[in-house]
């Protein structure tokens, strides 16, 4: 799955670097590394951009990001989620209790993931997804794509 995202810098980011700049907007460190260490994929006005260029008001910044899917992943099972929220970026789900979230060996199908393989399936959206900490007791996150920050 591609996703491009295009910044038009405002005056608040002038004289920022790219790298200062991608840490304001709560880039996590491990991606802002691929980005710089990875062709094609950063671009300031249409030129590879670099983690030390310095930003000019007016200045376009796109990102290119993709992600494939895994080699191996769950076996897509149609298993009702309850969906407290969900959006382009993020999906919180109440797990019932005792659900596995994760295939093991004890429990390669009726997992969380399976559900989740399914729901994202059938809205055209498969890809990989991380589940993260939770909030509360009896709900569940799972990030569907990998920018997890305020852009």
């Amino acid at each position: 799955m591609k996703r491009i995202l295009d910044y038009t810098i405002t005056n608040e980011y002038k004289n920022y670097t790219i790298r200062e700049f991608l840490t304001e907007k709560g880039y996590p460190k491990g991606l802002r590394a691929h980005l710089f260490r990875t062709k094609d994929v950063l671009f300031r006005n249409g030129d590879t951009g670099h983690s030390s260029d310095r930003l000019k008001v007016s200045d376009k910044l796109k990102i290119i990001l993709e992600e494939s899917m895994p080699k191996s992943y769950p076996t897509p099972e149609n298993i009702p989620l309850s969906i407290l929220y969900e959006d382009e970026d993020i999906l919180v789900i109440n797990k019932p209790a005792h659900m596995p979230v994760h295939p093991s060996m004890t429990h390669y199908e009726h997992t969380l993931s399976n559900a989740v393989f399914y729901y994202l399936g059938s809205k055209n959206e498969a890809g990989p997804f991380r589940c993260i900490n939770r909030p509360s007791m009896r709900t569940k996150p799972a990030r569907k794509r990998r920018p997890a920050c305020m852009c």
